[in-house]
């Protein structure tokens, strides 16, 4: 190694340049001059290496035991040939993929793809069932995946984007120690986070950085988009059901030749039942014990007859009789031989089904009714009692409560549900029947009444359907109607205005039916006396038939208690009335009808929170906003980028254009990073061309 040269200066190391051949003949060359030779076209595979003496190191630290190093000096890099090392491609898509910004707008796309994609899956699975999630792919790792593939390639244009703004940034005379914070901000969000505070968020590299912070929240986002909650889906071949009625035929037989119609024992058992308590139950049929039915956009589900029932108070209408020392009262209008209330009578009722006097306190309507009852009802006044008791007075104020209910038959619409074998039925709109009376008497009551409507469209399902008549039988216009009655082909011959129906569009209550009800009914209200004493013991000392007991409610009786008794009477009756239906067809066969709806299983289901996708989509809005303004940043820069390229994070880049010999000769030596710190932090450099190429010189 006689013929190297070691070259050492105190606290550094120098470089020689431009040196004659060697006595060994090796050529001695400039390192910068290899760049031309490195830009050639020609492409060689074939190399020999010759040392050239291009720079030396030596260290200023003294260590007895260590043994010197010797100066390698290399002197050429050529080819066999002749020609300068070439890269191994040449070709235009070589130059555009490596000094461009091809990379980073594909990696734009590749971001913009992955949340379209994300978007699709999360569009398709919406509502999935959890355990039906194709090929089994947990759904959060789907997520995780497409959240990675998204971060990633938002980092990287970023990354790039803020290390070719480093570069910018030194168009102008610049502190040293800029160069690497810009470099750190490249590398992570710690570095990004610093930049940011450096840069008081101004600028456009800032931008870059709070996405590189920002970007570290991707994973969390979108692990929030999809949250697991309950849902309901169809079963196939499930069975949900609910009865529904369109008329009251079936309910009541004749005994005898003249013997009016009367209720069957099973419909005289549900009023009874009614009259006790308030439990009836439909029979709906739901396999999964979770059903819906169809809603139509203005609310219900389905129609049915039922009857309806309201309570008024009349109390105006009571007189008191003058029979000293007790007094009684009455009610005007019914006479007062059987409607005194007291000396020992607590509760009267009296039926007002065929003619009632109280007509005034009702609508028009509510004129003729199925059945309606007044009643008499004593209310206890404690201060009296009171009194009585401690034989203080032997009178004080007391008045009773007089009430009048009525029921009648309307078509109901109702929207309904089951949840957990529990029924849930709300009525929306509820319409009165229109009353037939019979030819005979006019609109005077009879025995032969009866109530009918064909509206002009019907709720069939959640839909509603126009009711339109036929001139003649047909399957789905199966019932005869003339003169708002049923009419019957062996009794009477065809009248002019006969038509047909179907079925589903006749509410009826036919002839004799109402009549059936109202005497059973009047049997139960008339004349009927709840017996008992004033005072404390009133209410553990009465007689009388239960049903009136509960009118009395313990001497507590108001209008709205009395209707919510008489309301279970009628609620009781439309249960067995939906249960035992028999639809109005040409055969007159009994059947119970049905609505009917969907039968649903609860499962786990995917429900997306969009909102949560706003934050990943903002991101990859940000990353192409910020590579383009960093094109056209890096574009307009004094023409630097038209001079130098492109370099953004290429390490040969800082080699190629290092510090001049006289910045690396001012700070010394320094071997450890904080050294170089220190010294980066007191030199201001900036990037410009040299005779040897560009190179960061002092400012």
């Amino acid at each position: 190694m006689s013929n190297q040269t070691n070259t050492r200066e105190k606290g550094g190391c120098s470089m020689r340049e431009g040196e004659s051949t060697s006595g060994n003949g090796y050529q001695k060359t400039n390192a910068m001059s290899l760049l031309p030779q490195i830009r050639s076209d020609d492409l060689s595979t074939d190399y020999s290496y010759t040392p050239v003496e291009m720079a030396s190191f030596s260290s200023n630290i003294s260590d007895p035991g260590r043994k010197p190093v010797e100066t390698v000096e290399v002197t050429s890099l050529h080819a066999e040939s002749g020609t300068a090392w070439q890269p191994p491609l040449t070709s235009k898509i070589y130059r555009i993929w490596t000094d461009g910004w091809t990379i980073e707008v594909l990696c734009c796309a590749m971001a913009v793809m992955t949340l379209t994609c994300l978007c699709a899956t999360l569009r398709y699975f919406d509502g999935h069932i959890i355990t039906a999630i194709p090929l089994k792919i947990n759904i959060n790792t789907l997520i995780a995946v497409f959240g990675a593939l998204m971060k990633a390639a938002i980092l990287l244009p970023v990354a790039e984007s803020i290390s070719e703004l480093k570069w910018t940034w030194f168009a102008k005379s610049r502190n040293l120690m800029d160069l690497e914070s810009f470099d750190v901000a490249s590398r992570g969000p710690w570095g990004a986070a610093r930049l940011v505070w450096y840069l008081r968020s101004r600028g456009i590299a800032a931008l870059g950085a709070w996405i590189t912070v920002m970007a570290l929240a991707i994973d969390p986002f979108t692990q929030q988009i999809i949250r697991p909650v309950l849902c309901h889906h169809s079963v196939p071949n499930g069975i949900a059901q609910i009865p529904r009625a369109n008329n009251l035929t079936g309910i009541a037989a004749k005994f005898g030749a003249g013997i009016p119609l009367q209720l069957v024992p099973d419909v005289a058992a549900a009023i009874y039942g009614g009259l006790m308590n308030d439990y009836s139950r439909l029979d709906i049929q739901c396999s999964t014990g979770n059903c819906t039915f169809p809603n139509s956009p203005s609310g219900g589900s389905f129609q049915t007859l039922a009857l309806d029932v309201s309570c008024v108070d009349i109390s105006a209408e009571i007189v008191e009789a003058d029979s000293d020392p007790t007094t009684m009262w009455y009610l005007r209008g019914i006479g007062n031989s059987t409607t005194v209330v007291g000396q020992g009578a607590l509760v009267r009722t009296s039926p007002t089904s065929m003619g009632s006097p109280f007509n005034k306190y009702w609508p028009a309507e509510r004129d003729i009714v199925l059945f309606s009852f007044a009643s008499l009802i004593y209310i206890r006044n404690e201060e009296c009692e009171q009194a009585m008791s401690n034989e203080t007075s032997s009178t004080c104020p007391q008045a009773p409560l007089a009430v009048e209910c009525r029921l009648w038959p309307t078509i109901r619409t109702i929207t309904a549900s089951i949840d957990l074998s529990e029924l849930q039925e709300h009525v929306i709109d509820s319409q009165p029947l229109e009353f037939v009376p019979y030819s005979s008497y006019g609109r005077a009551r009879s025995p032969l009444d009866s109530w009918l409507s064909i509206p002009d469209k019907v709720l069939r399902d959640g839909e509603w359907e126009p009711c339109t008549a036929s001139l003649t039988y047909t399957p789905d216009t199966p019932v005869p109607i003339s003169n708002h009655t049923l009419w019957f082909s062996s009794v009477e011959p065809e009248p002019s205005d006969l038509r047909w129906w179907a079925g589903d569009c006749i509410f009826w209550v036919p002839t004799g039916i109402g009549n059936a009800f109202s005497s059973f009914l009047d049997e139960l209200y008339l004349d009927k006396v709840m017996a008992g004493a004033y005072g404390p013991s009133a209410t553990m000392s009465t007689m009388g038939d239960v049903w009136i007991k509960r009118l009395y409610n313990n001497g507590a009786a108001t209008v709205d208690t009395v209707e919510t008794n008489f309301r279970q009477l009628a609620k009781s009756i439309n249960t067995f009335m939906r249960n035992n239906n028999s639809t109005v067809d040409a055969a007159f066969e009994a059947k119970t009808i049905y609505a009917t709806g969907s039968a649903n299983k609860t499962e786990t289901c995917i429900l997306v929170q969009w909102a949560w996708l706003s934050f990943s989509a903002s991101l990859v809005l940000l990353t192409v906003v910020f590579l383009s303004l960093t094109v056209w940043k890096t574009r307009g820069a004094h023409g630097l980028e038209a001079a130098k390229g492109v370099w953004k994070s290429s390490v040969l880049a800082v080699l190629f254009s290092g510090l001049n010999e006289q910045a690396r000769r001012d700070c010394g030596a320094p071997e450890k990073k904080s050294e170089m710190i220190r010294c980066a932090e007191g030199i201001k450099v900036a990037l410009n061309p040299t005779e040897h190429g560009w190179r960061l010189t002092r400012g």
